[in-house]
């Protein structure tokens, strides 16, 4: 698993090649996360079972979801995500 800091965004990280059932919800805890913005494309909310099953371990957060933002999306997807955040102050 590799951890990414964000930059200008103290406190906000990033997590790649976790194990998403049991990394994610780890990671989350130990920063004292409470608000969870999920972002995935149809196919993987539709398809398969991943965001259910993540939805289900990560039910004590504050948790948001935003379902259609494709590879090539169009422009209107980051600044839906962006008014998701900061309207939820994620």
């Amino acid at each position: 698993m590799t951890w990414l800091d964000l930059s200008g965004r103290p406190g906000h990280h990033g997590i790649f090649g976790a194990s998403y059932l049991e990394s994610i919800p780890e990671a989350l805890d130990e920063w004292q996360a409470s608000r969870i913005l999920l972002v995935m494309s149809m196919a993987v909310d539709t398809k398969t079972s991943v965001i259910k099953d993540l939805d289900a371990r990560l039910s004590h957060f504050s948790l948001q979801k935003k379902t259609g933002v494709g590879i090539h999306g169009p422009y209107k997807d980051p600044i839906n995500i962006t008014h998701t955040i900061k309207n939820h102050d994620i």
